[in-house]
């Protein structure tokens, strides 16, 4: 569904980095079963404190999927978020209430998740824009007698659509992004909070006297 027809050629290239839960659990995910959960995190996420803060301040959430936050569809002409429009296949049997969509820029997914997913969509031939198709997928988990044990939490690093939220990510947004001055300030007084985007995060590099970072 959606990308493999946009013919945006920007998007198309996007699509394919949308895939990459997919490959990397076709390739090493089987590997790491053992761990609870896997964290995926895009270059331009930043956390203003130490990562371990991060791990510590979600463990104990038991969410299987967790992301920024999670917006539900208006209504189904929904012109917001174009993206709808490129999965009716996708959605064509999900209630109204159940098609929310988020930001995929930073996400803890289970391992369990990941197989559930990986059963109904992937190895079916279905794939789709990750920010519609994760949220979807979790949200339509369980819902019959033979699927209870698929059942998926979900939760949210900033408050969303009646989802429960952790409160991390109070500088998080699509665009226009931060500038790497308003992060330092925020690190240097160790906020542990979330920000993105940051593209250019050199200032940090050069406040901890790192290789300055080049996205």
């Amino acid at each position: 569904y959606g990308y493999p027809r946009e013919t945006d050629e920007h998007l198309k290239r996007y699509y394919w980095l949308h895939l990459s839960l997919l490959l990397w659990n076709e390739t090493v995910g089987e590997a790491h079963e053992n761990s609870k959960w896997l964290w995926r995190v895009e270059p331009d996420v930043h956390f203003a404190g130490s990562l371990s803060s991060l791990l510590e301040a979600t463990q104990q959430d038991p969410a299987d999927l967790m992301l920024h936050k999670f917006i539900q569809m208006k209504n189904p002409d929904d012109v917001d978020y174009y993206h709808w429009e490129r999965h009716p296949g996708l959605l064509r049997h999900v209630p109204m209430s159940k098609r929310v969509h988020s930001l995929v820029s930073i996400g803890r997914y289970s391992h369990k998740f990941l197989k559930m997913v990986r059963r109904r969509y992937w190895q079916q031939g279905l794939t789709g824009y990750e920010e519609i198709l994760l949220p979807v997928a979790c949200a339509t988990a369980g819902g019959s007698a033979k699927r209870r044990a698929e059942a998926c939490e979900m939760a949210a690093l900033s408050p969303g659509a009646g989802v429960r939220n952790l409160h991390l990510a109070k500088h998080f947004r699509y665009r226009p992004e931060f500038t790497c001055e308003e992060f330092l300030q925020s690190y240097r007084r160790q906020e542990n909070v979330l920000w993105h985007p940051v593209k250019n995060a050199s200032c940090l590099a050069d406040s901890l006297g790192l290789p300055s970072p080049d996205y």
